[in-house]
């Protein structure tokens, strides 16, 4: 459907109202939409960013997505693969402009391309993973480690494992001969990458 100098396609309808966006808007994320009212009123909605100096090309951007996502998930184990996604995306956005018509990894196929990078720097196994450097401390900041145990043994046919946490404050105060010391056991222990 043409209106104006633009181009729309039927994207929707409600009760009586047709909702239109515009034919660019797959490709250079145009935010020009129609809504047509059965009395023949038509309101124009958003702005067409469609309209620029230069024809927009839509530019593919998944591989270069893909090669950022598997650099930057194992950067940093800790931080969850949503946010390493939108991290990404926003990088790719202020590189090559807001207008540009990148096409990006959906969101689910981008989780599990960090996930398959983390599970082949780690082996698939959260225990190692929880061994690295990066994982094991405190913060950026404090090199100290709050994992104070992982211990793996065989008992009745099974492998049963182990594994202590422990602010080392705390792991220092419980060292104290004779303190009464109360530590609230409904808080999470669960490190960042595996929850």
């Amino acid at each position: 459907m043409q209106h104006g100098d633009h181009y729309y396609y039927y994207k929707d309808f409600y009760k009586t109202t047709k909702y239109y966006a515009c034919r660019k808007s797959r490709t250079t994320k145009c935010k020009g939409r129609l809504i047509c009212h059965d009395d023949g009123t038509v309101d124009i909605k958003g702005d067409h960013v469609c309209v620029t100096g230069d024809d927009v090309i839509a530019r593919d951007v998944q591989e270069e997505m893909r090669q950022l996502l598997e650099l930057r998930s194992l950067g940093d184990l800790r931080v969850l693969p949503g946010r390493v996604w939108r991290d990404v995306e926003d990088e790719m956005i202020r590189e090559y402009g807001e207008r540009s018509g990148l096409r990006f990894l959906p969101k689910q196929e981008a989780i599990g391309v960090i996930r398959r990078c983390r599970d082949a720097a780690t082996g698939a196994d959260a225990f190692r993973a929880i061994e690295t450097e990066q994982v094991r401390r405190i913060s950026d900041d404090d090199e100290r480690e709050f994992l104070q145990m992982n211990l793996a043994y065989p008992m009745e046919g099974k492998f049963r494992r182990i594994v202590g946490f422990g602010h080392p404050d705390l792991i220092r105060l419980m060292k104290y001969p004779g303190i009464t010391l109360f530590v609230n056991p409904t808080l999470s222990v669960t490190p960042k990458p595996f929850t």
